[in-house]
């Protein structure tokens, strides 16, 4: 058995790859909610469904999110009404969400419903919330400046995940990142049991911070992947100096002044022994072999479903 740590786009894709190369019942996928937010009194879990669509056959691998020929006419009313709608929903998607929504209100758990769910679009890969209990992952930083930013935004805020990321445009300058309720979160049962008893354990090329941050943050979580280390292999997101998509080349500069593969596996140190850097950055090989972390480069980079599905055979021939 495989266990596999991810979130977002990156995620999917290297999820779907390696469905591609193995069984996938053989695959248990351990995915982020510190995305997760309530919109229009629906629970929607960006991350869960993003790795489901995929794996389902029905995912926008334009965009990255949602579902393909989508609508998006309750959208349209929303905004007609006079609310900014600036979170996108498509009318299929909002399928999924009133569903889960109903579920949990019933007092299903989130990792109920969202086996329910992927048993319904028959995905053979085992998709699992970290964690049943709310971690939101916040962001405190200051709008980046420019000629239509008012003079107010340039202080301090809190901004919520979707806030900062769908609403700002991930335009924000960020002083620090913290995972609200991580500090009383459980883990899921079949969570601990595929963290110890797989053969390997890999980490997605998702957002270090935002997609696998949330799950570092749960004691126990850090406790049963640093048991791990040996059997644990990452795969760097980021590829020549910058994030193939999304915010992190602006995340690890603001924060850690540098956007590189060394700083990602800085990052992941007490938890990898196996760090995946992309061939154009081989040179920080013998670097991250500094940080008593194996490395090796090989092409990273999933263009397309063959190219997710050739890197996860070279991570599986480690």
């Amino acid at each position: 058995m495989i266990t596999v740590l991810a979130g977002g786009v990156g995620g999917s894709k290297f999820i779907r790859g390696l469905a591609n190369h193995t069984p996938p019942s053989a695959i248990v996928a351990v995915i982020n909610v510190g995305d997760d937010e309530e919109f229009y009194g629906l629970h929607v879990s960006p991350d869960l469904d993003t790795v489901t669509y995929a794996l389902a056959g029905l995912g926008n691998d334009t965009a990255g999110w949602g579902i393909k020929d989508e609508t998006f006419n309750a959208l349209s009313m929303v905004k007609t009404l006079g609310d900014p709608g600036w979170f996108t929903l498509g009318d299929k998607d909002l399928g999924t969400h009133l569903y889960r929504t109903r579920r949990l209100k019933e007092g299903a758990s989130l990792s109920t419903v969202t086996r329910e769910i992927t048993d319904a679009h028959q995905v053979s890969v085992k998709i699992v919330p970290f964690t049943d209990d709310p971690v939101r992952t916040k962001i405190i930083g200051r709008l980046r400046s420019n000629s239509n930013t008012p003079a107010e935004h340039d202080q301090p805020q809190l901004f919520s995940f979707q806030e900062y990321f769908v609403k700002h445009h991930h335009h924000v300058e960020i002083s620090s990142i913290y995972y609200e309720g991580a500090d009383t979160a459980s883990l899921n049962a079949e969570v601990v049991s595929a963290l110890l008893t797989c053969e390997k354990i890999f980490i997605a090329p998702s957002n270090p911070l935002l997609s696998v941050g949330p799950m570092l943050a749960v004691d126990r979580f850090k406790e049963l992947l640093k048991k791990r280390r040996e059997s644990t292999i990452a795969v760097s997101p980021i590829v020549a100096g910058a994030a193939i998509k999304g915010p992190l080349t602006d995340i690890l500069n603001d924060l850690y002044g540098e956007a590189s593969a060394l700083s990602v596996a800085r990052y992941y140190q007490p938890y990898v022994g196996t760090f995946v850097v992309d061939s154009q950055d081989s040179f920080f090989v013998k670097g991250i072999r500094d940080l008593n972390m194996n490395c090796v480069a090989v092409d990273t980079l999933m263009f397309d479903k063959e190219a997710e599905t050739k890197l996860a055979g070279a991570i599986f021939e480690l």
